[in-house]
């Protein structure tokens, strides 16, 4: 999903698309993955390490460009022409590894996945996989700054 996010940044470029997009801190799947493996009363089970509420591709490029990013809305198509023009000369784009497994219509089909079993896991555990907001996007955004991984957008991010 990060590599998703920077591609777009790289590119200006944000596909059209309601595709339900999930996305969940690393440090909160490892702790939900030790929590079910301990409860004894989910084994067997199919667990999807997701929020319950995951975000569309609309309201994830909404809020980078609220975060200050100008990602201009475009069909995904000419979205994934972009993405393969940008790799034809250079293997900069975040997803130029990704292009072999990437389709011209995969932003019309995306798994629908069911968190029931991992809420019910996880029913008396601290462990929560959070609902990615605006406000834990910024979060995510501050630390890819700092790492260097993605260029500052045109607003400041808050301290």
């Amino acid at each position: 999903m990060i590599r998703l996010i920077k591609s777009c940044v790289q590119l200006g470029l944000a596909p059209e698309t309601d595709t339900l997009l999930y996305m969940s801190p690393a440090d909160v799947v490892s702790d939900a993955i030790v929590a079910i493996a301990l409860n004894e009363e989910v084994r067997n089970r199919s667990f999807h390490l997701v929020p319950e509420a995951p975000l569309t591709g609309e309201e994830l490029f909404a809020h980078m460009r609220a975060l200050g990013y100008p990602l201009r809305r475009c069909k995904y198509s000419e979205w994934f022409d972009a993405l393969l023009e940008s790799t034809k000369h250079s293997q900069e784009n975040a997803l130029a590894p990704f292009i072999p497994f990437l389709t011209d219509n995969l932003g019309e089909t995306a798994p629908l996945l069911d968190s029931t079993n991992t809420r019910a896991a996880l029913e008396r555990s601290p462990v929560r996989i959070p609902t990615l907001t605006r406000e834990l996007l910024e979060v995510y955004f501050k630390y890819f700054l700092e790492s260097g991984f993605i260029e500052q957008g045109e607003h400041e991010l808050a301290s």
